[in-house]
């Protein structure tokens, strides 16, 4: 990492827990996230070389259960427990210094209802606040990026599609592919998601830090 990056500071990066500055140190490793409800996207960025990436669901790291049985509350309990149980793994394997984690952007995209904008803001407020405190506890720095800026950042367009995004990433980064997972969600569907929106992350985060 070049001795340029400049220092970190809780007035330009408000999450940082500035007690534990001293010892983190520059970011040299950042562990990107994406994280959704049922499954999260993630990435190890490292220089300018991705060191590892993938997705993980919520459930792969809990007990099998009846979700369908469950209460609205009970599943997204399960679901933010497993996601937490998820991201300490991550952190024990690679121990980043610095954790980037997806906000989204502050409008509402076309069609989407203002319940389902709020109930979504309401989920992923919990899973910020689970993150934090996790890297709080071992006195790590986080960063939250707005999707559309990693997206900027990346391709130079906020309104880059995805595929632009990984082109982009495969041009800048050691990159050789983005294998993708898939998996069945409640409703039936097949989703097929790679760790491209988690690497954008940390790029934008690792952009962030040595501008």
């Amino acid at each position: 990492m070049s001795s340029e990056v400049k220092s970190l500071s809780p007035e330009v990066f408000p999450w940082i827990n500035a007690a534990a500055l001293a010892a983190t140190g520059p970011a040299s490793r950042i562990l990107g996230l994406e994280c959704g409800f049922v499954w999260t996207t993630w990435a190890v960025l490292e220089g300018r070389q991705l060191a590892d990436g993938g997705v993980f669901l919520s459930d792969d790291f809990l007990e099998p259960a009846d979700i369908g049985a469950m209460t609205r509350t009970e599943l997204v309990t399960r679901r933010l427990y497993g996601m937490h149980l998820g991201i300490v793994h991550l952190l024990d394997r690679y121990s980043p210094l610095c954790v980037a984690d997806w906000s989204p952007n502050p409008y509402l995209g076309e069609g989407k209802r203002v319940e389902d904008h709020l109930e979504f803001t309401y989920r992923h407020g919990q899973s910020q606040g689970m993150i934090k405190n996790l890297c709080f506890q071992r006195g790590l720095t986080v960063m939250g990026v707005q999707a559309a800026k990693a997206t900027e950042a990346v391709t130079g367009d906020l309104e880059s599609s995805r595929a632009a995004v990984e082109a982009a990433l495969m041009e800048r980064l050691v990159v050789s592919e983005f294998t993708a997972r898939e998996f069945s969600m409640d409703d039936g569907r097949i989703i097929s998601d790679n760790c491209a929106g988690a690497l954008a992350i940390a790029y934008a985060a690792q952009a962030q830090l040595r501008g």
